[in-house]
């Protein structure tokens, strides 16, 4: 089981974050950009961008993101008391990213098994997640991060001013 954490400002702007290691080293730097159809994203690890992501024009969440995984989606499904992300296409076809009623614990299920889970710290202005990745599997801490993003743009949207 290898750990990484979040730790971020939920007010920063623009808006940026750092994945680290157990030893504090940056595994993936993320950062928002703003566009006229929408917001945007991208995820680096070591000076090389590993994904981006662009919010569709939907009523739903719908991210489109381009990959060293591929090219595929993330949509958020309709739930009344958690919040439920799903993979559509790609090498993480049907993988669900779903949340705690408060939005402080997750897992990503990909074919009937938890390949990885976050938890959140207590509520402050930072934004403090912990995530746990429980597969070896190629490409599931990109999966994960990318998840995470999106959970966290989501985030930031619902709590702008």
């Amino acid at each position: 089981m290898r750990v990484l954490a979040i730790d971020n400002k939920l007010m920063s702007f623009p808006s940026k974050m750092a994945i680290v290691d157990s030893d504090a080293r940056v595994v993936f730097s993320c950062k928002t950009h703003a566009g006229i159809l929408g917001p945007s994203w991208s995820i680096v690890r070591g000076a090389t961008e590993v994904a981006s992501l662009h919010q569709g024009l939907s009523f739903t969440h719908a991210w489109k993101v381009r990959s060293e995984l591929g090219d595929f989606n993330v949509h958020r499904k309709i739930t009344w008391l958690t919040r439920v992300l799903e993979v559509v296409g790609g090498p993480f076809d049907r993988a669900v990213l779903s949340g705690s009623l408060l939005d402080r614990e997750f897992e990503l299920m990909f074919r009937g098994a938890i390949v990885a889970r976050a938890h959140a710290g207590l509520m402050s202005l930072r934004d403090h997640h912990v995530i746990e990745i429980l597969s070896d599997a190629k490409g599931i801490e990109l999966i994960t991060a990318i998840a995470m993003v999106c959970l966290h743009a989501e985030h930031i949207e619902e709590h702008a001013i």
